[in-house]
């Protein structure tokens, strides 16, 4: 879906590759690009390959659903993304929609495991052990959040190794 002048656009650009992906752009004068990591990814593989900048109007880009690397970031700064906004998502598949954001300063090297940035709006995340008890860094733990709409437990066999709780705390 694409989103232009408080216009939304559910057909999907009729182009064969990415390098006219981002022609596409440039024409249609988008300036916020919602992607999914992996096309992120490629993106970024193309725009090395190819030495295209990226389109002047474009102003923010948002990924998410898988995580982001370090070296495409790398090159995505080098094709001109250092003037585009790019924050990266996180939402456990439970919680249907994003729950945290991180946005990188350009200027600091960008981390090698991707912190899942800061709760959006109404989002409380919580980093707590099995007792429900907080932990400190680099232990192990689960990824509670709460938010409006939420309030199921997502056992581990469901949530890969991890306990996801929804609800209000």
């Amino acid at each position: 879906m694409v989103c232009r002048s408080h216009r939304s656009f559910a057909q999907r650009p009729n182009v064969a590759g990415r390098t006219d992906f981002l022609h596409w752009i440039k024409q249609q004068r988008i300036t916020v690009l919602d992607l999914p990591t992996a096309y992120w990814h490629e993106l970024v593989h193309e725009l090395a390959e190819s030495h295209e900048k990226l389109p002047e109007r474009l102003r923010l880009v948002i990924v998410g659903g898988e995580k982001a690397s370090a070296s495409a970031y790398a090159s995505w700064l080098k094709a001109g993304g250092k003037h585009v906004r790019w924050v990266n998502t996180y939402g456990p598949t439970e919680a249907s929609v994003i729950v945290s954001a991180y946005e990188p300063d350009p200027s600091q090297p960008f981390p090698e495991n991707l912190p899942i940035g800061r709760p959006i709006a109404n989002v409380r995340l919580y980093v707590l052990d099995s007792e429900l008890q907080p932990v400190g860094l680099a232990s192990p733990a689960n990824c509670i959040l709460a938010a409006r709409g939420c309030s199921r437990i997502f056992e581990p066999s469901r949530t890969h190794g991890s306990k996801v709780y929804c609800g209000s705390f």
